[in-house]
């Protein structure tokens, strides 16, 4: 007679190793992980839109800016590159399950992916659109705008998107774990415009910065650029929660 039959422990263990086994994977269990390919997919396929928009049809908007490698002085720039690696390497993942991949990605860029996509929509919006400067170079450029749009207008609905096919794969976004890459990047962010101003004769980036008279405020604009990408990864977070909520009450 088998053994587990004749011990009623051993029948009872084994029974609970084929019902966790069998059950489904608990949501929310983890902060990121692999994701659905064709969602994956058709983020990644955008950004291989915008960035050729980028690089080889959109005329600069300073062209006082003599150092401006790759038009990487600009916050838009970098940011657009930074989701587009960051959807192009969790596409890999998911094509290939490479769960490792997907979950160093995941727990270290997604934060920041999100809050850069929703700030460079939002900022573009409030402080350079309606600029003076920028309403010229629109009238000057054919499609101006609906590249501008393109580049500005579309990640924030990226970083929604990504919000939420995370969210219904049941992965967090926690506050603490990612506010320190916003921060550190932010940090990095200024130093380098620093360094291109010196490179560019005191021409800062964007036409709003060389309206300040006043080191205070550009003291002031950034100060305020740390509280914002802050807040933005705040009302990430609670979206990402307020998605999960309603996936685990529809699957209830």
């Amino acid at each position: 007679m088998p053994e587990t039959t004749r011990n009623p422990a051993a029948q009872t263990a084994v029974a609970a190793r084929s019902h966790a086994k069998h059950s489904p994977k608990p949501l929310f269990d983890s902060e990121g992980g692999q994701t659905p390919v064709g969602p994956r997919l058709a983020l990644a396929l955008i950004w291989v839109v915008i960035i050729p928009w980028f690089h080889y049809y959109l005329p600069p908007v300073n062209g006082r800016l003599k150092f401006n490698p790759y038009g990487m002085v600009f916050l838009t720039a970098q940011s657009c590159h930074i989701m587009c690696v960051y959807n192009i390497v969790l596409l890999i993942a998911a094509v290939f399950h490479l769960d490792g991949l997907a979950k160093f990605v995941s727990r270290h860029f997604r934060g920041l992916a999100f809050t850069l996509g929703m700030f460079i929509g939002i900022g573009y919006y409030a402080l350079v659109h309606w600029s003076p400067l920028v309403r010229a170079r629109a009238a000057e450029v054919p499609h101006f705008d609906t590249i501008m749009h393109l580049m500005h207008g579309l990640p924030p609905l990226i970083a929604l998107a990504d919000v939420y096919v995370h969210s219904r794969a049941g992965h967090k976004l926690l506050f603490r774990s990612h506010v320190y890459h916003c921060v550190g990047y932010a940090v990095f962010y200024l130093a380098w415009s620093v360094y291109c101003v010196q490179r560019n004769d005191g021409v800062w980036p964007y036409p709003f910065q060389n309206d300040f008279t006043h080191i205070a405020q550009h003291i002031a604009f950034n100060s305020f650029v740390f509280v914002a990408l802050a807040g933005i990864l705040r009302g990430g977070v609670a979206l990402c929660d307020r998605v999960f909520t309603q996936v685990k009450h529809a699957q209830e």
